[in-house]
C-alpha cells in the first residue's frame, strides 16, 4: 500500500506593538489526515521551537524544572523527577499524535543570527512556554487535528533565572499568544479564540504582563498550593495586531 505523504510549512509574519514576529507551523498530510508536526517562532531576540524527543532537549527541560530558584514562582511550584518524566514524555506522545500541546523551548539568539541551529549550551536555553489546547481526547486517536475540537488554550511559561530582567517575558508573550494563537486561527484550526493564564498573587513580574498585553482579570482562585490571579483574553476581541 503507498501512502502519500506532503509536508508544508505555513509561514505567517504578524507585528504586536513594536515585536516582529514570524511563524512557522509545519504540517504532515498522510493521505486524506492532516497533523500539525512542527512550530517555530522568530522574534528579534528570540527563537521558539517545539521540544524534540531527544537527549539533549530532555536533558535541558530536567535541569529548568530542577533549578529551585527558577522553579520557585512557577505555578505548581517544586516539581520530583517522575513528574518531569511524565510531562514531557506526555508532550512527545501529543506532538507524535498531531496534537498541539505546545511544549515550547525559548532559545536566545546567538550573535543575533536567524539560524535555528542554536547554541544548544543551558546559558541559551531560555525557558519553557506554550499554550497547550486542551482537546477531546476521545477523538485523539487518529482523527485530524484540523477537526478535532478544541476547548481553551492556556498559556504557561517558566524561564531559567539566568535570563530574568531583560524583558524576555514580554517578548514570548507577544510572540506565543498573540502571534502563535493568530497564526492557528489563520490556518483555519477549529479552536475558540479565548486563552486563560494564572498568575501568583506574589509574583508581580508575571501578572504585570499578562496585564500589559491585554489580558483581563476575571478572579482568584487557589491553585496547586497557591491564590493565583485569573486571566482571560480573546483574540477576536484584539485590533492591534497585524
Amino acid at each position: 500500500m503507498v501512502v502519500n505523504t506532503t509536508i508544508v510549512n505555513h509561514s505567517f509574519e504578524y507585528t504586536y506593538y513594536s515585536y516582529n514576529c514570524k511563524v512557522t507551523i509545519t504540517t504532515t498530510s498522510k493521505d486524506d489526515k492532516s497533523f500539525v508536526t512542527g512550530y517555530t517562532i522568530e522574534t528579534p531576540r528570540l527563537i521558539i521551537r517545539n521540544i524534540q524527543n531527544d537527549l539533549n532537549d530532555r536533558s535541558l527541560h530536567n535541569a529548568l524544572f530542577k533549578d529551585s530558584e527558577s522553579i520557585k514562582m512557577f505555578g505548581t511550584g517544586y516539581f520530583s523527577q517522575e513528574q518531569i518524566d511524565n510531562m514531557l514524555d506526555l508532550w512527545y506522545k501529543r506532538l507524535d499524535s498531531g496534537i498541539p500541546y505546545l511544549g515550547l523551548m525559548v532559545f536566545e539568539k546567538c550573535d543575533q543570527e536567524t539560524t535555528t541551529n542554536l547554541d544548544s549550551d543551558y546559558n541559551k536555553y531560555v525557558g519553557h512556554t506554550g499554550i497547550p489546547l486542551k482537546v477531546d481526547t476521545s477523538a485523539s486517536d487518529g482523527e485530524s487535528i484540523l477537526t478535532l475540537p478544541m476547548a481553551q488554550l492556556e498559556y504557561t511559561i517558566l524561564l531559567n533565572k539566568k535570563f530574568w530582567g531583560k524583558g524576555y517575558g514580554s517578548e514570548i508573550f507577544v510572540a506565543v499568544v498573540h502571534c502563535l494563537g493568530r497564526a492557528f486561527i489563520s490556518m483555519g484550526l477549529d479552536i475558540k479564540t479565548s486563552i486563560y493564564a494564572s498568575a501568583r498573587v506574589d509574583n508581580p513580574a508575571s501578572y504585570k504582563i499578562l496585564e500589559k498585553f491585554g489580558m483581563k482579570l476575571f478572579g482568584t482562585k487557589h491553585l496547586h498550593g497557591f491564590t493565583r490571579n485569573q486571566y482571560l483574553l480573546e483574540l477576536s476581541n484584539d485590533d492591534r495586531i497585524e
